[in-house]
């Protein structure tokens, strides 16, 4: 009698499905990091844009008769924190929306993707890793739009400090995500100027700065205010200037109460856009 050497023929299966499950590795990270970083400082012209563009704007948005008059009228530091916070969300939309989803598009059909997800590295840890360089560039570029600005027009007062950077913070966390979920849906690396130009035009156009929230109906301003862009753009200006898209003026105490609405929106939108993520996400090359 012979024994029964036959054996199950293994099945093949993706490699986000059989990834071993990693614990959050801050070394791992920094060194994804790292390497995401080198590849993007690569591209020095890209990188001097994304750096340099905010402050190059300001000087010469600073020689406009309009900017000039708005100098003379407005409180010291109404200017410096309309410019930063403009130009604040821009950069998201720019800097980190539309750089992070090209950068995912790149490395997704390349196999950097698949090759890092059959790795030891958590997912945490790559989407993260794939975000930080874009996101320290658009920290970078705020803090030298905020210096030029300040030192032509004024500087703001910087009412809470922490609620500006609670709004950069939130505000790059959203984005970073939003990019990822574009990044689903985005064939290829040159199809990405197409796929975030909706999202970027919508964001500015109801960000509650180039349109007036007054424009709109009561119930307009109520729905604007809980969309993602119009909560970063109050953070920003509540802790530059104690100000709010709705012209309030509020204390360093008062900032916090009218800070708890656009927080609440902020994580909402980061809970939902992170839950479908989760369940969209691909790893592979789109074919």
């Amino acid at each position: 009698m012979s024994a029964d050497t036959t054996t199950a023929t293994p099945t093949p299966t993706s490699p986000a499905n059989t990834a071993p499950v990693a614990r959050f590795s801050p070394r791992r990270l920094a060194g994804l990091a790292r390497s995401e970083l080198i590849q993007l400082l690569r591209n020095k012209v890209s990188v001097f844009y994304a750096v340099a563009m905010g402050p190059l704007m300001v000087l010469m948005l600073a020689e406009l008769p309009m900017i000039k008059t708005l100098a003379d009228v407005m409180p010291r530091g109404g200017l410096a924190t309309m410019l930063t916070t403009t130009l604040a969300v821009t950069g998201l939309g720019l800097v980190i929306y539309y750089n992070l989803t090209t950068a995912v598009v790149a490395r997704r059909e390349t196999l950097v993707l698949k090759r890092l997800r059959s790795g030891c590295s958590s997912v945490l840890e790559i989407l993260t890793a794939l975000a930080l360089p874009n996101v320290l560039i658009f920290w970078l570029q705020v803090a030298l739009v905020l210096a030029v600005v300040s030192a032509l027009f004024g500087a703001p007062s910087f009412t809470n400090p922490l609620l500006l950077v609670l709004g950069l913070g939130l505000g790059a966390v959203f984005f970073a995500i939003a990019s990822f979920l574009t990044g689903v849906s985005t064939r290829t690396v040159e199809s990405a100027q197409l796929t975030t130009m909706p999202g970027i035009m919508l964001f500015l156009g109801l960000s509650g700065l180039l349109i007036p929230l007054s424009v709109f109906p009561d119930a307009g301003q109520r729905v604007i205010q809980w969309l993602p862009v119009a909560p970063v753009a109050e953070l920003v200006m509540l802790g530059l200037n104690g100000t709010t898209l709705d012209k309030q003026t509020h204390t360093f105490a008062g900032s916090w109460q009218a800070a708890a609405q656009p927080v609440a929106a902020l994580l909402g939108w980061i809970l939902l856009a992170g839950w479908y993520l989760n369940r969209t996400m691909r790893w592979e090359p789109r074919r």
